[in-house]
């Protein structure tokens, strides 16, 4: 069962064994010792950098199996991707493995009206945040949700959930989305490319002059002009929109020009500060490694940098930022939701969308 890592496999499960709920306050540590873990058996596979990086969020489901008191086998299945951090106690010695699971996926959809807020009315139909908040991030780039809606709007989407054997693990990706907007049916598509994917309008296409500077749009903060920060607890202006992504993914210029600062401070962490053709100024904050030096040029989807988590950060993300004739402005009035080198599949895609929905 265990074999070398980034090599995607086919679990099996034993029918023994039983699902488990992440409580609040559990940890790795916490679980092994409640499965009976001596401190050596513990000491020694926490000592893997896959370890210490995992996260257990409350609510999400490990699967154990038990030989007499001891847990023979715990498998926690990431959030974010298809990997899993895999324990396994023999008589002899204690393992950790951290690999890819080749999950069964099936398409489900669904639909509603919205009746309060859009997340709630979509949460009714699958109890899902995440499902929930990645139908949401099809529409932020382009539209206000909250003064768009009308009560009783309809939509629908069509979703994965993944499964391991018969067994149902988790929600994966929203396929498409459609939703009415100021009394007007607006479609959107995942399109998936290698290392992400992005959700577009199949009809249409965008006049913003800025591409994503990542690779996978997964929104977990748009720019507001009054917001509680979720670590000096003041409420202050996020001046900004803040991606949601692991520690190392690249982060890409959002269009060329030259880069005016490079640095690190208390607040914004490592930093990269570019200056546009078209007069806007460009930030990327929180990052973990930087890849320009100030004066340098860059290209539009130049690898410039990584995401990370310095500064005041809680979770690795990547905060871009827009200024013009300098005030911060809301990046989503200028950012495509794909990056710059996937252009052409967006294109491409779309001349086929286009094709498939005049036929309909």
């Amino acid at each position: 069962m265990f074999i070398s890592q980034n090599q995607a496999f086919s679990l099996e499960l034993p029918t023994s064994g039983n699902f488990e709920t992440v409580k609040s306050g559990d940890t790795l540590i916490s679980v092994l010792r409640q499965n009976a873990w001596t401190k050596s058996d513990i000491s020694s596979v926490l000592q893997h950098k896959e370890a210490v990086d995992f996260v257990l969020y409350p609510g999400a489901e490990y699967y154990i199996s038990r030989k007499s008191p001891v847990a023979s086998l715990i498998v926690f299945f990431e959030t974010e991707s298809d990997n899993a951090l895999i324990f396994e106690k023999t008589a002899h010695e204690a393992k950790i493995s951290y690999d890819e699971l080749k999950y069964t996926k099936k398409a489900v959809s669904v639909s509603g009206k919205v009746v309060g807020s859009l997340q709630a009315s979509i949460m009714e139909k699958v109890p899902s945040t995440a499902i929930a908040q990645r139908f949401m991030n099809a529409y932020v780039l382009d539209y206000n949700l909250r003064k768009s809606l009308q009560r009783n709007s309809p939509y629908s989407l069509t979703f994965e959930k993944k499964y391991l054997g018969k067994r149902f693990i988790k929600y994966g990706e929203v396929l498409q989305a459609s939703l009415e907007i100021n009394g007007s049916e607006i479609k959107r598509d995942f399109v998936t490319f290698k290392n992400g994917g992005a959700f577009i309008d199949p009809m249409g296409t965008s006049k913003k002059p800025f591409y994503a500077p990542v690779e996978y749009l997964n929104i977990s903060s748009l720019f507001q002009p009054r917001r509680r920060h979720p670590i000096t607890k003041r409420v202050i202006p996020h001046m900004g929109i803040d991606f949601e992504l692991a520690i190392g993914s690249p982060v890409f210029s959002v269009a060329g020009g030259k880069v005016l600062r490079t640095g690190r401070n208390r607040a914004a962490g490592n930093y990269v500060v570019i200056k546009h053709l078209n007069g806007l100024e460009s930030f990327y904050n929180h990052l973990s490694e930087t890849n320009v030096s100030p004066g340098q040029y860059v290209e539009p989807g130049e690898h410039i940098a990584a995401v990370g988590c310095t500064g005041y950060c809680t979770k690795a993300h990547l905060h871009l930022a827009v200024k013009s004739n300098g005030r911060f402005i809301d990046p989503s009035k200028y950012v495509k939701p794909y990056p710059y080198h996937k252009r052409n599949k967006i294109e491409t895609y779309r001349v086929s969308a286009t094709k498939k929905y005049e036929v309909r």
